[in-house]
């Protein structure tokens, strides 16, 4: 969500990011989605055996909506919340992609998928940070204050774990376009569907004028 609401303007804000933004209980669920939220305890329960190994006390538990005081226009619902006594708080994302369902992660990167959202460099696995997971877990760290966020992409075949550090320069862009969409997009949206409406009005005056055409 962040990665659209940075992607958009608040001048025209596209209308899709704004039914997603303010009215998220209309959201409609694909087989991909589907697919991750009911393999969602397989990838959690494999993390923590993998994690549990090497990682001192490990405690993974289930969060809902988190919501910071320093700046309550944002939100985050991380898939859990981790400790330990090694590296202290961190967030944990889970992936379950219903398009690599199948296959292995080192598969998908042979394959050289520009969907997919991870790359090896020469410092490992990473994720791109030009995917749009990449703004979602961000937004995750800062909101929980975190140390770190655990992406794991799960498949039939496989299971990857890259750590995601805080990172303040791409944090801080993204945190004060959600703060202006808020302020003159989401409230005049949900006070009186300024954006809805107007949206609304330009489609009937363009099938008014097609049929006005036609006849």
């Amino acid at each position: 969500m962040m990665h659209a609401v940075f992607a958009t303007t608040v001048e025209k804000p596209a209308i899709t990011v704004v039914n997603r933004v303010c009215y998220p209980v209309n959201s409609v669920y694909y087989v991909q989605t589907t697919w991750g939220l009911e393999h969602e305890q397989d990838a959690r329960h494999a993390y923590t055996q993998k994690m549990s190994a090497c990682h001192k006390n490990l405690q993974v538990r289930m969060c809902g909506f988190l919501v910071n005081t320093a700046f309550p226009e944002v939100g985050a619902s991380p898939d859990g919340l981790t400790t330990c006594e090694c590296c202290g708080k961190g967030c944990l994302e889970i992936k379950c992609p219903f398009k690599y369902r199948s296959d292995s992660i080192q598969q998908t990167l042979d394959d050289h998928d520009k969907d997919f959202c991870l790359e090896l460099t020469a410092n490992g696995l990473n994720l791109k940070k030009t995917h749009h997971f990449y703004s979602q877990v961000q937004t995750q760290v800062f909101v929980a204050n975190a140390k770190h966020c655990d992406l794991v992409v799960w498949t039939q075949k496989d299971m990857a774990v890259v750590r995601i550090f805080p990172d303040v320069h791409v944090w801080e862009s993204r945190l004060k376009k959600a703060q202006e969409f808020f302020q003159k997009v989401c409230l005049p949206e949900l006070v009186g569907k300024h954006f809805s409406m107007r949206n609304a009005a330009t489609f009937f005056f363009l099938v008014s004028s097609f049929l006005s055409e036609v006849h």
